[in-house]
Parts: structure tokens; sequence; C-alpha cells
């Protein structure tokens, strides 16, 4: 569970919202984003190492930029887990008499 919180804290920033949407088109590198977002280099480095941090994004460098993507992986356990906690989705699996 604490990689689940983890990961919807990491979305639960509106620049941080707005970095996934960019980065779910293509790769980008802090420069493009930035010019994007109208924001600080270092408001989006810090963005960048909560989502990396969180499994949400990765990095790799090419020459001497480095270069941000989404990790599938992360993204679909994420919808894994909001489709187990969606109304009805734990059916069956709970111990409590309320819910059989």
């Amino acid at each position: 569970m604490a990689h689940v919180a983890q990961w919807f804290f990491a979305a639960s920033d509106i620049t941080r919202l707005y970095i996934l949407e960019l980065l779910s088109q293509r790769e980008r590198c802090v420069t493009e984003l930035y010019e994007i977002l109208g924001a600080p280099q270092s408001s989006v480095s810090f963005h960048l190492k909560v989502l990396k941090a969180a499994g949400l994004v990765g990095v790799h460098r090419y020459g001497r930029r480095k270069y941000y993507g989404l990790e599938d992986d992360t993204l679909k356990h994420m919808i894994a887990f909001a489709l187990i906690v969606s109304p009805r989705g734990h059916a069956g699996t709970c111990p409590l008499t309320c819910c059989q």
C-alpha cells in the first residue's frame, strides 16, 4: 500500500498531472517541459523527481540531455488498483459479512 500511496501522491498535483499528459504524447527533456509549462526549470525538475521516485516516469540520457517518459507498468498497476477499489470491485474478497 505504501507504493500505491506514493503513486497517488505524485499524481495529486496539477503540474505533475500536466507533465504526465505531456509525456503520454512522447518522451521529453526538461528544457522542453519547462518551456511548455512556463515554469522555472527548478520547479519542473522537482516535479519530475517526485514522479520518478513514485515510478511513474523513467529517464534516460541521450547526449547531454535527460529524456523523461512514462513507465507503463506503474500506470497499469494504478489502473488495476483503481478497479479493485471501485464499487463492487472487491466482491468476494472482503472478510466482513456485510460484503457477502
